[in-house]
């Protein structure tokens, strides 16, 4: 087998190759990874803020809505509040992945609004 390889220059292009030529690949892939995890950290940090100001702007409506349209706008407001949850957790996830612990900011920078529930409760004591 050894003496078919050598026949082939398959042993030659192999010992050819130095230590620098595989990293340089290897490296490229790393960055391409990293660049990927940043990119992705962006797009659900984005998607949380889009999902946070729509949250407030449905609150300010659930507020002022009555009878069947309020109803629709707290099932949306709850909807969209869920998602908003499970994007603070992507976000997390993305954050971890690239190095970043500390929750608190998280919970800090992208607090969650109240749930439904306590919107119609709210509206009810004014």
């Amino acid at each position: 087998m050894e003496r078919l390889a050598r026949e082939a220059g398959i042993g030659a292009v192999n010992q050819e190759r130095t230590t620098g030529e595989r990293a340089a690949p290897h490296e490229k892939t790393v960055e391409e990874l990293r660049a990927e995890k940043a990119a992705a950290l962006g797009r659900v940090g984005r998607r949380l803020e889009a999902a946070l100001a729509e949250l407030a702007r449905l609150q300010a409506m659930v507020l002022q809505a009555h009878g069947g349209r309020r109803q629709h706008l707290l099932r949306r407001y709850e909807e969209l509040r869920i998602s908003a949850e499970r994007d603070r957790w992507y976000l997390e996830v993305q954050r971890e992945a690239v190095g970043f612990t500390v929750r608190r900011y998280l919970e800090e920078a992208y607090p969650l609004p109240p749930p439904a529930g306590l919107l119609s409760r709210e509206r009810a004591e004014r």
